[in-house]
């Protein structure tokens, strides 16, 4: 038996990521006409010899962020098998196929490379083997890019509070913090949440629901949503007379 460990990875954005056994760099892959290539390292740590398969897929999200993906023959890659023995590093190229040109909007995919079972089976077929499935995002980015990220929809149910991330724009939007502040009518901070927020990919929007903190929120007469985001920042407010934990 051998259950799958899947890493969404890019969302601290460090060089180099390391899920489990696999070494993988970089975590992120921009193409464009001036840069139609890319070059991913990948090195085995593990003491064993294990064979991988890169493959690659078209990405889009719901609005409650689950990844949605396609099979695709835009983006191509060499080599598709491969095998490292312990400590050994090989890097995979990534490009897209031929006839697939930039478009007015970003378009986004991810390449996978997953660890296949051993071609021999081990002696202790009693042992659960934990097999490694690493995603990487690829983006083809438009010519003009133009984000245009906005907080929209918030509404208020008694302690959860429902609102939109839309980015209308043709680039993804990454939030980099997304906080959830209630305040009293002086302008007092009554409680300040945090929330992980991935990518909201072009043309896309994340529906999020979030149960407020209980503490003094009678007291609160507006909620905010404060998205950081990767050159800016968005904010949407929402007026709560009777207090943001009212029925």
């Amino acid at each position: 038996m051998a259950a799958a460990a899947v890493l969404g990875l890019g969302l601290f954005r460090p060089e180099v990521a390391r899920p489990g056994n696999l070494q993988v760099s970089p975590v992120l892959i921009e193409l464009s006409p001036q840069t139609p290539t890319a070059l991913l390292s990948l090195r085995n740590d593990s003491p064993d010899r294990i064979r991988y398969e890169v493959q690659a897929r078209s990405w889009r999200q719901s609005p409650q962020g689950e990844m949605v993906l396609d099979p695709t023959s835009d983006v191509i890659f060499f080599p598709a098998l491969l095998t490292l023995g312990p400590g050994e590093q090989r890097n995979v190229r990534v490009g897209t196929a031929a006839g697939v040109t930039q478009g007015e909007v970003e378009r986004s995919y991810r390449i996978f490379v997953e660890e296949l079972p051993p071609a021999v089976k081990p002696a202790d077929a009693t042992k659960v083997r934990v097999l490694t499935r690493v995603g990487i995002p690829v983006f083809l980015e438009p010519p003009m890019p133009a984000p245009r990220p906005e907080v929209t929809g918030m509404a208020l149910a008694g302690e959860k509070l429902s609102f939109r991330i839309r980015n209308g724009g043709n680039v993804r939007a990454k939030p980099l913090a997304v906080r959830i502040v209630a305040r009293s009518d002086h302008g007092e901070i009554l409680s300040d949440q945090g929330i992980d927020v991935w990518y909201v990919l072009a043309r896309s929007e994340r529906l999020l629901d979030v149960l407020l903190a209980k503490e003094r929120c009678a007291e609160a007469r507006t909620v905010a949503v404060e998205v950081t985001l990767e050159g800016g920042s968005i904010r949407g407010e929402l007026p709560a007379p009777r207090g943001v934990c009212a029925r």
